[in-house]
């Protein structure tokens, strides 16, 4: 037998509550290798049994491979397993629980039955195959019933808010768990869901899919089945109990019994006289109410916080207020509070109480009674009001009462208190008789008051007459203060002839009227003074009234009226505008109006009469007198021209300055308040404007230059006029203002020369340029002038002539070869450089002559409608000008219908047809203007040219027979 090995090694054994607490040993293995040659099919048997199975149960086999003759046994015993020892089937003899032992691994030993050297080692597995036999249950929470200890606030949402442990033993789908709330999940409140498995431990989430409402359900207990997924599942059911904790979500709401409350003005202070109550559906102190009032009358109410309850805080008083009205709101305690979104208003109105006295009004009571006074004469009403209402507020008077006079004298009207006599009064004493009057309310404790009347009973007492009731004068605005001013018929007086003593004693005084401060009266005598200055500018008439009254107690009185007007002095100098300007054109005549001098003088009448004359005057630098160049009218202030001043050559403008004066013809007076400063003065600043209008020699020029031309070179063009002896030419300035395309072109300011600055555009054909001249004057001048210049481009002999000689090829019917063949080709150069010249003479001077045959193009009549159409007429292209041009709309018309386009300048415009021939037509044109049609050849370009061409119309055929044909060389027409 082969040496045997040993393996050693040690194995602890340690307290899992105190790892203090363990102890060692030391195993050793003795490995004997086997001296024959036994052998196993396999080292290592795997079989596989089903957990539970009862009695005796065949699991597998194992063999040794080489021999027979074995014995097979276990190593060790295994309780449940046992080996064949003939066979080496391996067999169960009891129950397994997969959840207990799910494998199984053993030695499986083989010997010779003849040879005990001789055996074998094979390992065998058995893996227990698992049957659905483990009920789920929960590990957390434990319990059928678990109560969620923190609850679930109202209000919320939560994906995560219970989590559920759940253990199932079993493998595969017997160990997948499904969860299910089967009941209590109101409103589908809850949700649970799988979130997470780890081998035999599954855990599930109840979510908060919809916000609870406590006030609805405060309370869900969900019942919650754990089910697996085996074939035959087994389930187990747990009760979660969620309790729903309150949110202050929900306003108190305040209500009352009674709105409208009556009180009597007596109650006493702290009386409950009404009440409040609320409700609130939250739980806990976001229920518990508190009550408050916002507005407590000023004070005069008070509520309790916690009942309710409303009281008096202070008297109650009708009289200072019928109603009061208070608003209670109610709070609840919740952090943060919530209150009575409508608060609660509660009206009390007051009933009144028999507090308070009639009180006399309009006191002290007193007349004077004369004895001439008839019977019941009404002597003096008396008045009493009570601040209580109704019944209470009724007052009856009576007089409880006298002295001074008999008994029975006087009665009084108890509802009304008119006092009246009840007999003449002659035989009475004079003097003050009081009565003591008492005013009674209707209450049912009645409140009366008593007041003093005293009646005077005095003689008989007459007014006092004015000798006339209107008294007038008219005085100057320069009467000295203090002077008396006699009135007209006389001044006033009033006589009182049947009164004696103090009755017949008169006074006077101003009464009223318009400025009555100007003017004082004697109160004994009646005359009148002036007391203050007078204007008549501001005020020329005073009207007032005065009154002669008696001095007795009871005074008697008369009016009279009084008018004073207030005359005019020359108190005030005429007044000029300080500064004029007048414009006098150079083509005005004498007796031009320059100017009209309009004065203000605040005098009237003849005091507003004035003399005009003229001061010194300034031509330009040179002082001359004014009468030389113009007229004034003395007492109108009208300046016209003279002669003098006319001259038609003038090409500049002068300014003449000269000074107007103006002065009263009467004398000035002066006054207290007089702003008199002596005679007025103007300056008139006059301008003689001429009437020149500067302009080039020409109003329009046209040249042609080549293409090429070089730059610096100068234009054949003279913009400068020339000057003669009776109008001299004043210095002129001119300028390119339009059309200088790229400043090509420049004008010398000094010699007026126009030169080319730049190289010209090879794409621009043309260039109009506009010149503006101006001439240094007073007042701006600008005349206007064109040049049109064509850019001729440049051709080389050679191709001259060969194009001539296409020409004559055509025209002669000569052959080009024969051409070359009988002269040669430098004599066919010469010959057709002579022809080109010929021909171009013979073309000018036909020009010249077909221009001299034409007639003058007469201006045309407007287009008759009564006459008959004539034939047809052919018109003739003439020289003449230009026909006038539609402005305005008509000329935005013409373009819309042309499909035109339009450049404009300020003194000279044309049309430029852009393509083909186009048709002209507007009704609102000048007189002038008829339907015209140019028929003219595509490309073709209307425009200003050199001696251009105008049809002459028959302007008697009707509109649609007018027709313009232009020759077949006329390219350029002026519009």
């Amino acid at each position: 037998m082969e040496p045997s090995s040993t393996i050693a090694f040690d194995i602890t054994a340690r307290n899992v509550g105190d790892a203090s607490m363990f102890d060692t040993s030391r195993v050793h293995i003795t490995i004997e290798r086997p001296s024959t040659n036994l052998n196993f099919d396999k080292t290592l048997y795997e079989f596989t049994v089903t957990e539970n199975l009862e009695g005796q149960h065949y699991i597998g086999s194992v063999q040794v491979s080489n021999t027979s003759d074995v014995i097979y046994g276990l190593t060790f015993d295994i309780p449940g397993i046992s080996v064949d020892n003939e066979t080496g089937n391996i067999y169960t003899s009891s129950p397994f629980d997969r959840e207990l032992t799910p494998v199984l691994r053993f030695n499986v030993l083989a010997r010779s039955e003849h040879n005990v050297e001789a055996f074998a080692f094979t390992t065998a597995m058995v893996k227990i195959e698992d049957v659905n036999d483990v009920t789920p249950y929960l590990k957390d929470p434990i319990g059928p019933v678990f109560t969620v200890v923190d609850g679930l606030r109202e209000n919320v949402v939560n994906d995560s808010f219970l989590r559920i442990h759940v253990y199932d033993g079993d493998e595969g789908n017997n160990g997948k768990i499904l969860f299910t709330i089967i009941d209590g999940n109101y409103n589908d409140t809850f949700d649970i869901r799988h979130v997470e498995q780890n081998d035999n431990d599954i855990i599930g989430m109840i979510s908060v899919n919809a916000s609870a409402d406590r006030e609805e359900r405060d309370l869900f207990t969900l019942i919650v089945t754990v089910e697996d997924m085996g074939s035959v599942s087994l389930t187990s059911t747990i009760t979660i109990e969620i309790r729903i904790i309150d949110e202050n979500d929900n306003d108190p709401h305040i209500t009352t019994e009674t709105e409208i409350v009556t009180l009597q003005e007596t109650v006493p202070i702290l009386t409950e006289v009404a009440f409040v109550k609320a409700s609130d559906p939250d739980a806990g102190v976001n229920g518990d109410i508190i009550f408050k009032l916002i507005d407590d009358a000023d004070g005069h109410f008070s509520i309790d916080e916690n009942t309710g309850s409303i009281r008096t805080a202070k008297s109650i008083d009708r009289e200072a207020a019928d109603q009061h009205i208070i608003i209670a709101i109610a709070e609840d305690k919740g952090v943060p509070s919530r209150q009575s979104p409508t608060p609660q208003i509660i009206t009390f109105d007051v009933e009144d109480y028999n507090d308070n006295e009639p009180q006399f009004v309009n006191l002290p009571y007193f007349v004077v009674l004369p004895k001439n006074a008839t019977t019941h004469s009404v002597v003096i009403q008396v008045h009493a009001t009570d601040e209580d209402v109704d019944r209470n507020a009724d007052v009856t008077y009576e007089i409880i009462g006298s002295g001074g006079c008999s008994y029975g004298l006087f009665v009084i009207d108890q509802s009304d208190g008119t006092i009246r006599n009840t007999r003449r009064l002659y035989n009475e004493p004079t003097g003050v008789c009081r009565l003591s009057v008492r005013a009674t309310d209707n209450g049912i404790i009645p409140l009366s008051k008593v007041e003093q009347v005293e009646v005077n009973i005095t003689e008989v007492n007459n007014p006092p007459e004015f000798e006339s009731n209107l008294y007038w004068q008219s005085i100057p605005e320069n009467h000295p203060v203090g002077a008396t001013v006699k009135t007209e018929p006389n001044n006033p007086k009033a006589h009182d002839n049947l009164d004696e003593g103090e009755n017949a004693v008169i006074v006077y005084e101003i009464l009223s009227g318009n400025n009555t401060d100007l003017f004082t009266i004697d109160s004994n005598t009646g005359i009148i003074s002036l007391a203050e200055p007078l204007d008549r500018e501001t005020l020329d008439v005073v009207r007032f009234s005065i009154v002669a009254r008696d001095v007795s107690p009871v005074p008697k009185s008369n009016t009279a009226y009084v008018i004073i007007n207030i005359t005019d002095v020359n108190d005030n100098s005429p007044e000029l505008q300080l500064f004029h300007e007048a414009i006098v054109p150079q083509n005005s005549r004498p007796g031009y109006i320059v100017a009209e001098l309009n004065v203000r003088d605040d005098d009237i009448g003849e005091n507003t009469d004035c003399f005009f004359a003229f001061g010194r005057a300034r031509f330009g630098r040179e002082e001359k007198s004014p009468l030389t160049y113009f007229d004034i009218d003395d007492t109108k202030g009208i300046i016209t021209t003279k002669d003098a001043l006319y001259d038609q050559n003038l090409t500049s403008s002068i300014s003449i300055e000269m000074i107007v004066v103006v002065s009263n013809q009467q004398p000035i007076v002066q006054t207290h308040i007089s702003t008199s400063t002596g005679p007025a003065y103007t300056w008139i600043d006059v301008l003689f404007a001429s009437q020149y209008i500067p302009s080039c020699a020409k109003d329009v020029y046209f040249l042609s230059i080549p293409e090429d031309a070089n730059i610096g070179m100068k234009l054949n063009v003279t913009l400068k006029p020339e000057s003669n002896n009776s109008r001299p030419q004043p210095d002129l300035i001119f300028s390119i203002t339009e059309g200088n395309v790229d400043n090509t072109f420049g004008l010398d300011i000094e010699t007026s020369d126009v030169s080319i600055r730049k190289e010209l555009k090879l794409d621009v054909q043309q260039y109009n340029l506009t010149i503006e001249a101006t001439v240094d004057d007073i007042l701006p001048k600008i005349g206007t002038c064109f040049i049109i210049i064509e850019v001729e481009p440049v051709t080389t002999t050679a191709s001259m002539t060969t194009n001539i000689a296409e020409h004559l090829t055509t025209d002669k019917q000569i052959s080009e070869t024969g051409l070359v063949t009988i002269i040669g080709t430098a004599t066919l150069s010469a010959v057709l450089f002579l022809v080109l010249i010929i021909v171009s003479t013979i073309c000018y001077g036909k020009n010249v002559m077909l221009r001299n045959q034409l007639p003058k193009h007469n201006a045309p009549k407007k287009a008759k409608k009564e006459k008959k159409a004539k034939p047809h007429k052919t018109p003739k292209w003439v020289k003449g000008r230009p026909l006038p041009r539609p402005e305005g709309e008509a000329e935005k018309e013409v373009d819309e219908k042309m499909g035109i386009t339009r450049e404009t300048s300020k003194r000279s415009r044309y049309l430029r047809y852009m393509d083909g021939p186009k048709h002209l037509s507007s009704s609102s044109w000048d007189a002038d203007y008829n339907e015209v049609e140019d028929y003219l050849e595509p490309g073709q370009t209307v425009g200003l040219m050199p001696d251009y061409l105008i049809p002459e119309i028959d302007y008697d055929l009707p509109k649609e027979e007018i027709a313009v044909e232009a020759p077949q060389s006329a390219t350029h027409i002026y519009i």
